[in-house]
């Protein structure tokens, strides 16, 4: 880990004040307000751990209304429950983007991102990964969720059938119009046969031109079929995207399993597994992905492996939106969590890499035309 480093507190970002209301801009003129306060915390703040990093589960500053609840959800984003990082990572993860001088990770607020997602639904669609960023991103806007209760995902009474029984779906309400919905879809011919078709006919369900749909797949394909899932991916969206909200991807985490030969993947057989750090490879400044002087990248790691390498190319040439979330994932080795029969290296603890993929998000949606 980076040792602990003086951080200027120069603001790189014209955020607005220290104080309350974003001012970014991003793919909606009618950003508004944010309707709660979010104290901006300073660098030297964070140093020492209290208050913590919005991103890592710090309390709504001044004051926090829900973290005053009792309950499944109200224990779960607060850290009280669920699938726990140790203690001792959170001091992990402080020291890294301090030493590193990642002052956006430290001080990002919700009202950061709330004017960017105001007023839409926000659709998650893929496999476990993707229920793990829809719990990290109903965390960080805990106090935009007055009921603390999971709804249907539409009124459709048939419909809703489909997502519940056939897909599992499940939805968040929160303040001024806005929702945030987490779709199960393992793989690509899953979004193409049932999700998107279900999703493109319901009218009302999604305001294309307001909406958003960031999906992932990949950790449920192989390399005899990925690259074809994608391109019949990428040609659905281009036939449809009209009827569809505006299309994001989500790119595929890290996997640090000990005796895959450095890559990092599945390397076959039963938990509990050894993760182990990805060899030669490391984190700079914001998110940026180095190799040591003289150093070799083996498995296209700087390309985020095999996966992203392909996915990379068929979203770009599709005109889609690539969240700059998979580098975080890289160092968090340590962060892997335990699945009922023993730890295994592809599922991360909270809060950890599903926290970095809310800034991810952020950054993608603040800059879009």
């Amino acid at each position: 880990m980076a040792s602990l480093l003086t951080v200027a507190l120069v603001w790189k970002l014209t955020w607005g004040t220290q104080q309350s209301h974003s001012s970014s801009s991003g793919s909606s003129s009618d950003v508004g307000e944010c309707p709660l306060t979010y104290r901006r915390l300073s660098v030297s703040e964070v140093r020492g751990g209290s208050p913590k990093p919005y991103l890592l589960g710090g309390p709504q500053q001044p004051e926090c209304t829900n973290c005053k609840r009792s309950g499944q959800w109200a224990d779960i984003c607060q850290f009280k429950s669920g699938d726990l990082c140790a203690d001792w990572l959170f001091w992990s993860v402080l020291e890294e983007w301090l030493g590193r001088g990642y002052e956006l990770a430290l001080q990002l607020t919700p009202c950061d991102l709330w004017p960017l997602l105001r007023g839409r639904t926000l659709f998650l669609l893929g496999d476990s990964q993707m229920l793990d960023f829809y719990k990290a991103l109903q965390c960080f806007l805990f106090e935009f969720w007055p009921s603390l209760e999971q709804r249907d995902l539409t009124a459709d009474a048939a419909a809703q059938q489909q997502f519940s029984t056939v897909l599992r779906s499940t939805c968040v309400d929160l303040l001024q119009g806005t929702r945030v919905c987490y779709i199960r879809a393992d793989k690509g011919t899953d979004l193409l046969t049932r999700v998107l078709p279900l999703l493109a006919s319901l009218p009302g369900l999604a305001v294309p031109s307001r909406d958003l749909l960031v999906v992932n797949f990949g950790l449920h394909h192989d390399r005899s079929d990925y690259r074809q899932q994608l391109a019949a991916f990428a040609a659905y969206h281009a036939s449809n995207a009209a009827a569809l909200p505006r299309l994001l991807w989500q790119p595929t985490p890290a996997q640090h399993f000990a005796g895959s030969d450095g890559s990092g993947e599945y390397p076959g057989g039963q938990p509990p597994f050894q993760c182990e750090p990805l060899p030669g490879i490391h984190v700079e400044g914001e998110g940026r992905l180095a190799l040591p002087d003289g150093g070799r990248d083996r498995f296209g790691l700087l390309r985020g492996g095999w996966r992203n390498a392909a996915a990379d190319s068929v979203m770009r040439r599709a005109g889609i939106p690539i969240l700059p979330s998979y580098n975080e994932s890289v160092w968090m080795h340590a962060f892997h969590r335990d699945n009922g029969a023993g730890l295994e290296c592809t599922h991360f603890c909270h809060p950890s890499t599903p926290q970095t993929w809310v800034l991810a998000l952020f950054k993608t949606l603040r800059d879009l035309p």
